[in-house]
This record gives structure tokens, sequence and C-alpha cells, in this order.
């Protein structure tokens, strides 16, 4: 049967409107800078106000990471270093997903950040937005320096995990 042009505009144009609905459905993720009330890490509920509670919720995600990331063997041989900028949504149920390389530095480097971020072992609380859970975008930068070990750059204030 063949389809006469004026149907498979038709048929195009609705197919096309159903893949961007269906998008921006699975895409409703709001950055963390915009959303209302930010996620918070277990034991931060109590914490007096929203900037208290998520400082507390980036501190302990520090210290998860600089407590649970490994340093990959063969970087170490190699003397590989560098800051890995790791993105992650943490879901409206808590848990984190879709984590990814938003910047890397080597392979090595960057396969380590993901599993630490992959493998947070805590139900966080969300974010809200309008009072409903919603899912957040996160990016964190992870620094991996070995002692000792001085890089080309002048040294600056350091942001992030180092490692």
């Amino acid at each position: 049967m063949k389809i006469k042009p004026p149907y498979y505009l038709l048929l195009a144009s609705f197919l096309s409107a159903s893949l961007v609905q269906a998008q921006e459905k699975q895409d409703n993720t709001i950055n963390f800078d915009k959303v209302e009330t930010k996620p918070v890490w277990p034991g931060c509920e109590d914490e007096g106000t929203e900037e208290l509670r998520f400082n507390c919720f980036n501190n302990n995600l520090m210290r998860y990471i600089a407590s649970n990331v490994e340093y990959p063997e063969e970087a170490r041989k190699k003397g590989i270093q560098g800051r890995v900028f790791i993105s992650f949504i943490i879901e409206k149920d808590g848990s984190v997903s879709n984590v990814t390389v938003a910047r890397g530095t080597h392979k090595l480097l960057d396969n380590a950040a993901v599993n630490v971020i992959k493998n947070i072992p805590v139900e966080l609380t969300p974010g809200y937005q309008d009072g409903k859970p919603v899912r957040m975008s996160y990016t964190i930068p992870i620094n991996f320096k070995l002692a000792g070990k001085e890089t080309k750059k002048k040294k600056k204030k350091n942001k992030g995990i180092e490692i």
C-alpha cells in the first residue's frame, strides 16, 4: 500500500511530536542550582537551613568519595593524575542514575570516578520543586593527585575532592 503525500506528512508530524513529548517527560530534570529544595544526605535532615543541609550533603558526599574511590594502580604506576568532572541524576526516589563523565582526564581515572558515584550506598532525600520530588542533575569534580607530584600549572585553591 502506497501512502499519499499529505498523509505521510501528517504521520511524520505525529511521530515527531510523540517523540518530543516522550523526551520531555524523560528529561524533566532540574539543575541543582534551580531546584527549590536541594537533596539531603541521610543524617543532614536536622540542619537548620536549606544552605546548611546542602553543605552537609556536599561534605558527606566528599567524605564518601575520598574514603571509597580507588586510585587505579596502573594510573599510579604511570604517574597519571588530573581532575574528572562527574555528572549524575538524583532521582525522585533518592537513587543515583545516569552517571557520566562530563569532562575527563584519562580513561583510568574517569572510570574510577564513575564507579565511586555509581556505588553511593545511601538513599538520598531527593530535591523538591513546587512541593514534589524532582529529578535533579549534579556535577562534581574529583581530583586525582599523586603524593609528592606537582602539576605543571601554578598551584590554585583546590576545588573538588582531592584523592
